[in-house]
């Protein structure tokens, strides 16, 4: 009978380890080591743009709208046109209105950046490009912009001379979602 209870009380805590939920009543996401990067995503980056997205300390996530402009009064009035109630824009991303974003520093970056390099492991990309995500990876002085399009599955890097569009998995969507939730942001384009 000891032998069942031990075992009935193992499960129970097996399965609330495995299932943990955040606050928020999301799945726990976390990585607590230095992201691993896959042969793919070291083929696409240099060896200085490797090291600034594995070793940064610090990650800003941002939601953006899909729409390029030359400068932030141009998005502002186009929005205050057609879209008034909106909520304000907090400035331009490599020409992408920004709507919110958020600093991540150790465990948060960790995990965003190895669900990054997950992403472009499995992505296969689409030839459209309407992009929701971006995300600016600090080390010192240094920086790698990435502007992501889940819906596409399609990145691009700054800075890149050869402005490619990169494959990546919408997989790596949920747990950017879940980030930006965690911060208190509600992740919508309007």
């Amino acid at each position: 009978m000891k032998r069942v209870r031990l075992l009935i009380l193992l499960v129970a805590a097996l399965g609330g380890a495995l299932f943990a939920k955040n606050r928020l009543g999301r799945p726990h996401i976390e990585v607590s080591g230095k992201p691993v990067p896959n042969a793919r995503v070291q083929s696409i980056f240099s060896a200085e743009q490797l090291g600034i997205l594995e070793n940064s300390r610090k990650a800003i996530l941002f939601l953006i709208r899909p729409e390029n402009y030359e400068n932030l009064s141009q998005a502002q009035q186009y929005f205050k046109e057609r879209m008034p109630a909106r909520r304000p824009l907090r400035g331009l991303f490599h020409g992408y209105p920004v709507l919110e974003k958020v600093e991540l520093t150790d465990t948060r970056k960790n995990t965003l950046t190895q669900a990054f390099f997950d992403g472009i492991a499995n992505g296969e990309g689409y030839k459209c490009y309407s992009p929701g995500y971006a995300v600016r990876f600090q080390q010192g002085h240094k920086t790698v912009d990435v502007v992501i399009c889940f819906d596409c599955e399609i990145f691009q890097i700054w800075p890149d001379p050869e402005r490619r569009e990169l494959p990546i998995s919408a997989s790596a969507r949920p747990v950017f979602d879940a980030l930006l939730q965690d911060a208190g942001i509600r992740v919508s384009w309007d």
